[in-house]
């Protein structure tokens, strides 16, 4: 079943009442969540509809790691059965901890859960994305008419369609930062599309957390009180190398192109950007050798932010770590990069989390003034 996914961001209940599209397009409902109460980690409850179904989820993003994220995924499920309980009336469950309603939710039906969530004394942040059905429109033409006549912001569709984004932008210091990002693309792809529309770069990682930083102390431009909180990875002008103990930030990086290759050893297909004319505006070493790296199985090796030295704090951060607001300061997780790859690096400013992501993020457009 193919799927249309607008990635609309700062979707609230509002948005869903005085949405237009027909219920029947809508096919999901992902709400993530960030809570005090809940052991550390990145939550969501998924409504979606399977075939004749309407099924609920509520789980960790990634899989749990330790006894204690198990136990707060359970008591996430428990929540949000309660909420749904007390809304739907009897609901089931099946072989697959999926909670099943009674009958399809309309959009005011989901508005009201999400609002319901929102109240609960777990969570103390949520944002939704909505996915519509593809198939059920017949050209995309029609998908643009049937999100245009809804209550969502204009400029919000208008920037589905371009994966540059708009070219609204609003001031802040000394450059103009798009307003509305384009879609998920690779970094060449982003930047290039950006460019495309008269930016010429991504935030620098100093730049995004200022900004960050402002717009939780009210002191930006109230046009951009709402491009970071329900966001997803937006790319960086920057790049990472892991060597030993030894992380390479590349600062305004130029020549990174995403491509396939074949692994020499196993023979299969993996990614890289590939760097033959690679080049950057600044080059910094930061040394990594008193951390624990690698205490995550897989691709990812994730840090708090204070596990860090204060060169690399003040690099990225643009500020020491006492400077960084104590509720930012305290989430801010780190993503390093498999060791020997030059990947470039993205931000998540609304987990928050900073680091490698593999292949597609947001591009944001920044301008000189």
């Amino acid at each position: 079943m193919k799927f249309y996914v607008p990635a609309i961001s700062s979707l609230g209940p509002n948005d869903l009442r005085l949405s237009t599209i027909p219920d029947r397009y809508v096919c999901s409902i992902t709400t993530f969540v960030l809570s005090h109460t809940l052991p550390e980690g990145e939550y969501s409850i998924s409504h979606r509809l399977d075939e004749n179904q309407s099924l609920v989820r509520a789980a960790l993003l990634e899989r749990p790691y330790d006894d204690e994220q198990v136990a707060g995924q359970q008591q996430l499920l428990k929540m949000v059965s309660g909420v749904l309980s007390h809304y739907f009336g009897s609901i089931g469950q099946n072989h697959q901890n999926d909670i099943v309603l009674p009958r399809m939710p309309t959009q005011k039906d989901l508005a009201n859960v999400i609002e319901m969530y929102n109240q609960s004394g777990m969570i103390i942040k949520s944002s939704s994305s909505l996915s519509l059905r593809y198939e059920l429109f017949s050209s995309e033409g029609e998908i643009e008419d049937t999100l245009r006549n809804s209550g969502i912001s204009i400029r919000k569709i208008t920037a589905l369609k371009e994966d540059g984004g708009t070219t609204e932008v609003a001031f802040w210091k000394d450059i103009e930062v798009q307003l509305y990002a384009g879609d998920h693309a690779r970094f060449d792809e982003g930047l290039r599309a950006i460019q495309a529309k008269g930016f010429g770069r991504y935030l620098r990682p100093q730049e995004a957390y200022g900004l960050v930083i402002d717009i939780l102390e009210n002191k930006a431009d109230p046009q951009f009180q709402d491009i970071f909180q329900c966001t997803g990875y937006e790319w960086l002008n920057l790049a990472w190398e892991m060597q030993g103990d030894n992380l390479i930030a590349y600062l305004d990086p130029i020549g990174l192109q995403w491509q396939y290759y074949t692994d020499p050893v196993t023979k299969a297909c993996r990614y890289k950007y590939h760097t033959p004319m690679f080049t950057a505006k600044d080059k910094r070493i930061f040394s990594l050798e008193k951390m624990a790296l690698g205490k995550i199985e897989g691709t990812y090796d994730r840090h708090d932010l204070s596990e860090f030295g204060d060169d690399f704090i003040q690099f990225h951060c643009g500020r020491s770590f006492a400077d960084i607001p104590k509720a930012l300061r305290n989430s801010i997780k780190i993503d390093l990069p498999p060791q020997n790859f030059l990947v470039p690096v993205a931000i998540h400013p609304s987990i928050p989390l900073l680091g490698h992501i593999g292949c597609n993020g947001s591009p944001r457009g920044v301008r000189e003034r």
